[in-house]
């Protein structure tokens, strides 16, 4: 018996020299900054998008941080009932 497979669709992805975020290679151009122009505006957007990715960063560590709170407060309850 063959073991049951989920394709997955790979994407192949690449580096925007100009902001440095990724998009698809079959895109010709960045969907990210094909609309800002050199200089501040792009020097702006990426900075913004920095901060962006500092602050879903830190959501992210107090998110896994609940979560291990969860779980002990689970764990503290599950023992409880076994004394």
């Amino acid at each position: 018996m063959q073991p049951f497979f989920f394709p997955t669709k790979v994407r192949q992805y690449q580096r925007c020299s100009r902001c440095g975020l990724l998009f698809r290679k079959k895109d010709l151009q960045c969907q990210h900054c094909i609309d800002i122009e050199e200089g501040k505006p792009l020097k702006d957007f990426i900075e913004e998008n920095t901060k962006t990715q500092i602050g879903n960063k830190g959501l992210g560590a107090w998110l896994t941080l609940l979560a291990g709170g969860f779980v002990i407060i689970f764990l503290v309850g599950f023992i409880s009932l076994f004394d």
